[in-house]
């Protein structure tokens, strides 16, 4: 995968998919959007509310979304 980072987030996402098959890459879009999106809660929460959170604290919530989408996703299906 394309691992190398030059500080554009767009970019790199762009060519990790390239380098995907097809059927992986919504995986990947789920696993990219819902880290971003818990990195931000985490960052709102620690700015507006002074609630601070462990790395692990941050991974451990990023799963139980990206598991809440899937529950959710299986409903549906």
């Amino acid at each position: 995968m394309a691992s190398f980072f030059n500080g554009d987030m767009l970019s790199w996402w762009t060519a990790c998919r390239r380098e995907m098959i097809r059927d992986q890459r919504r995986s990947f879009d789920g696993l990219f959007i819902y880290t971003a999106w818990g990195i931000w809660l985490q960052r709102n929460a620690r700015i507006f509310n002074g609630a601070y959170s462990t790395v692990p604290q941050v991974i451990d919530s990023i799963i139980a979304m990206c598991k809440a989408y899937e529950g959710a996703h299986n409903l549906v299906e």
